[in-house]
């Protein structure tokens, strides 16, 4: 009796890590789910920058988003801000990361879920971690946090708003980059990615008039292509 009892506590515990993890792929996908109806969406952007040694003017653009992951932004100096600020694309959580469900509670009567997320395996690519917060009532994701590289952390906090009576889009876009480094620490890398996201500093942005599923046409993000030539 007891060897069977022992059997059956021991494939219990076993369940539970593919049950976690098959609940947070459950709530990947209801993030997914909400966002698949926005076919695309124009949107006008305020984003207001404070990084170190750097004085940047408010910024304003026109962010153009259209599915899966098409996206344009016409600007002068929208570009100074970091992609590493804009957040995760819903379209890209299930199918490039693996999630982790960490916790799920009740906060300011909202049911949410602290997921880890992972990058998938790609050859020449390296391996990404996120760290979010899921809202269950809308399901949107409205925090999130990473760490790019060894003693930088960037902290992102998301408030969305219904739009059209059905559509859940970011508002508001609050972003923190913090640093363990000081002003007397070894410089950072010159190489690749790692010095186009700042060690210190906030960036706030604002989203307004917003106008989904007007049909974009795919012209408009091609104009990236033709600006490269």
């Amino acid at each position: 009796m007891r060897t069977a009892l022992t059997f059956l506590l021991a494939a219990c515990l076993g369940l539970a890590p593919a049950a976690q993890a098959q609940r947070a792929q459950q709530i990947v996908a209801s993030v997914k789910h909400r966002f698949d109806d926005v076919k695309d969406y124009t949107v006008s952007i305020t984003a207001s920058v404070n990084l170190e040694r750097m004085k940047i003017p408010e910024m304003k653009a026109t962010l153009y988003f259209k599915q899966p992951d098409k996206i344009h932004i016409e600007s002068k100096n929208f570009s100074m801000l970091p992609k590493e600020g804009m957040g995760l694309n819903p379209s890209d959580m299930l199918s490039k990361y693996d999630a982790t469900l960490l916790k799920s509670e009740m906060r300011n009567s909202t049911m949410c879920y602290d997921l880890r997320l992972v990058s998938k395996a790609e050859k020449g690519k390296q391996v990404r971690e996120y760290f979010v917060t899921v809202n269950g009532d809308a399901w949107v994701v409205s925090h999130i946090e990473s760490f790019p590289m060894p003693g930088r952390k960037i902290t992102i906090d998301i408030t969305h708003a219904l739009v059209d009576d059905q559509y859940w889009l970011p508002t508001t876009i609050s972003v923190n980059y913090s640093s363990e480094q000081t002003d007397e620490a070894a410089p950072e890398p010159q190489t690749g990615r790692q010095r186009n996201i700042p060690r210190k500093g906030t960036a706030f942005i604002r989203y307004s008039d917003y106008k989904v599923n007007t049909d974009l046409s795919d012209d408009i993000f091609d104009k990236k292509k033709e600006d490269k030539k």
